[in-house]
């Protein structure tokens, strides 16, 4: 990275925090949204995730960009666990030490328990491009068919969500395909579909070892079964354009391919792999973004879940009280009618007592109710509290993507109690909506300055 590329990451990594610090921290705080996203993590090294199967050219590839053996290979599964590679003097960090430094990005990894921090270590290398960003390099995806509940690929921890949590943080992924495994079925249709889902901006698919091929018919072949399989798994009516390539290297058997191509494509994949700094400073502020926006759905939805709540509850006060009040008055025609002896007195007190007691059971069953069937109709509460925008069909499709990633955390706050809900102040969500609408943007603009312009002209 160069003196003004980092000096660039470093000033918009400020200024994102500081408008996360300023517009949204206070309400995400305030609504218990998802941990913040840290300094650490905002100012971390750009980074690189490398996933695919074992016999893909994961680790030839990484030793390759690099210049150094770092990563061991093998037609074999070497290693099972996660491998970050750093820049540093040669030192190799356990998992336990790695992620409990608060100076690096990967204590959140802690939340997944014993099992992955065991298998987790860093080497740090003295290599040019590890100046510029880090690579995690990720254990071989198991590409069998595994029956659903079944534990015979099991790794001692969630695979896929960690390598979503990775992904969520990379500037760059790289998923490597092979020609003796071009399909998608076990881990690799899971994560194509689901640790990588919304992440297709910063994806790239490689076919390898193309060099493998003896004549076009078999490249041919191989080539349309993994586009087959690969629209299966992906959800659009475009693929994604796929990285043919090879790695140059003593055991490259002789082909009948012409290999020009593939050695432009793979010169292109080491230059994308090394704009990830460029990629990075944009991430950052897509970080925040798309943080702020989830949070003002999560609010949103839970101000109008308060809101509903509130107002039945206000109600059944009311009833309450004139329960209450029409006991009072039985009670005291009871009391007016009984003599002035101490059994009167007592008739009247037991009566109140119970009618009270009676009251305020009843408001109690009837908020539980209520709240039980608050949580069945929660997507019909989101419908209620945007129903402005989605009606008239601002974005609907990207609203409902939100609510689906931030549901299950409302339910989660909904379920300890829907009568100790927050309030939504205007001055907080105007703060929100202008961070979301006016401050990231202006930074996002700072830092493509061009595009700002082009987009003038082109209004002109």
């Amino acid at each position: 990275m160069n003196l003004n590329a980092s000096s660039q990451l470093k000033e918009t990594a400020n200024k994102a925090h500081d408008i996360y610090e300023s517009h949204i921290k206070a309400v995400a705080k305030k609504f218990k949204f998802s941990p913040e996203p840290s300094r650490a993590e905002i100012n971390q090294s750009p980074l690189v995730l490398v996933i695919g199967n074992h016999s893909s050219g994961k680790s030839s590839f990484i030793n390759q960009i690099l210049g150094l053996d770092v990563q061991r290979t093998s037609l074999a599964p070497m290693d099972d666990g996660f491998t970050i590679i750093a820049h540093g003097d040669g030192e190799e960090i356990d998992g336990a030490a790695v992620v409990s430094n608060e100076e690096w990005c990967y204590q959140g990894l802690q939340d997944f328990g014993p099992g992955l921090v065991s298998h987790i270590v860093m080497k740090q290398q003295n290599s040019e491009v590890l100046k510029d960003l880090t690579i995690v390099d990720s254990p071989g995806m198991i590409d069998a068919r595994v029956d659903p509940g079944s534990d015979v690929h099991d790794r001692g921890y969630d695979f896929l969500k960690v390598v979503r949590w990775f992904a969520q943080r990379a500037d760059v992924i790289l998923l490597f395909f092979d020609p003796d495994n071009p399909g998608t079925t076990g881990e690799t249709l899971k994560i194509l579909k689901e640790a990588l889902q919304d992440l297709d901006h910063k994806l790239e698919l490689i076919m390898n070892k193309v060099d493998r091929f003896s004549n076009h018919r078999d490249f041919a072949r191989c080539y349309g079964a993994l586009c087959w399989n690969l629209a299966r798994a992906i959800p659009r009516l475009d693929l994604p354009h796929i990285n043919i390539m090879y790695l140059k290297g003593h055991d490259t058997p002789e082909n009948h391919l012409p290999l020009k191509d593939f050695d432009d494509a793979r010169e292109e994949v080491f230059a994308k792999v090394k704009n990830a700094p460029a990629k990075r400073v944009d991430n950052i502020v897509t970080q925040i973004y798309e943080y702020a926006r989830a949070l003002r759905v999560h609010t949103r939805v839970i101000e109008e879940a308060r809101r509903d709540f509130s107002g039945v509850v206000w109600k059944l006060r009311g009833l309450t009280a004139s329960i209450f009040l029409l006991g009072s008055s039985v009670t005291s025609v009871v009391y007016s009618t009984t003599e002035d002896t101490p059994a009167g007195w007592a008739s009247a007190l037991v009566m109140t007592v119970v009618l009270t007691g009676l009251s305020f059971f009843g408001l109690d069953v009837f908020s539980k109710r209520y709240q039980a069937d608050l949580l069945e109709r929660l997507n019909a509460v989101f419908e209620k509290a945007f129903h402005q925008e989605l009606t008239l069909g601002h974005h609907s499709e990207d609203l409902r993507a939100l609510w689906a990633g931030v549901r299950a955390r409302v339910l989660l706050i909904l379920e300890s109690g829907a009568g100790s809900l927050p309030k939504l102040k205007a001055k907080e969500l105007s703060q929100l909506d202008h961070a979301i609408v006016k401050m990231l943007p202006a930074l996002r603009a700072q830092i493509h300055p061009g595009k700002k312009e082009k987009k003038e002209k082109a209004e002109e």
